[in-house]
């Protein structure tokens, strides 16, 4: 769900900021640059709190940040500009860097040193899965708009992009409550486990 959503907004942002904007495809383009950049840096943290605090935290961060930011998009959309568009992005992209790598290392303590590769491969390969079909199911939504005609290019995209952000907090929220739902059966198993013991 990261990866769907990750990948979806990048691809729905330059294509909003050049029809609903009218901004260049090279400013369309530089408006997720501080957004990576952030979140590349910020990836090193996030990975110090994993081994701090657990994976609770930084995949509760995660994915709020992308379910809030989602949001952010929709509502904001009546007030959008270049730099509110950076602004938000910065914040889901910091967001999905506590949970990107976090969720990996994470899968990979659950399981034996030997299927370790196993993991690896397997999450790798669903990462490619979950970005062609965000990028799929998205352009579809806004494809879908454009081709009612009722008015002008730029709010036909404003409207396709409003129902993809919609459709990615849901997403978010989503792999929010999974989280909790996940921490819920990691307790009660380590109760169990405890029980069992005496």
């Amino acid at each position: 769900m990261l990866q769907f959503i990750n990948i979806g907004v990048s691809f729905v942002l330059p294509i909003l900021a050049q029809d609903y904007l009218n901004t260049a495809p090279f400013t369309a383009g530089l408006i997720l640059f501080p957004g990576s950049l952030l979140g590349a840096a910020i990836a090193p943290y996030a990975g110090r709190l994993l081994d701090k605090r657990g994976a609770l935290l930084p995949l509760t961060i995660a994915n709020t940040s992308m379910f809030l930011g989602c949001w952010l998009f929709y509502f904001g959309m009546p007030i959008l500009s270049a730099g509110t568009m950076v602004l938000i992005y910065i914040f889901l992209r910091v967001g999905f860097n506590f949970g990107f790598g976090n969720t990996l290392s994470d899968a990979s303590k659950q399981v034996s040193l030997e299927e370790r590769a196993d993991i690896n491969s397997l999450f790798n390969t669903f990462q490619q899965y979950a970005g062609s079909l965000g990028t799929s199911v998205l352009s579809a939504v806004i494809s879908t708009i454009q081709l009612q005609g009722d008015s002008t290019l730029g709010m036909l995209t404003a409207r396709g992009s409003q129902i993809d952000f919609i459709l990615l907090a849901v997403l978010a929220g989503t792999g929010l409550l999974t989280v909790f739902i996940c921490q819920h059966l990691k307790r009660k198993n380590t109760s169990m486990s405890s029980f069992k013991e005496l």
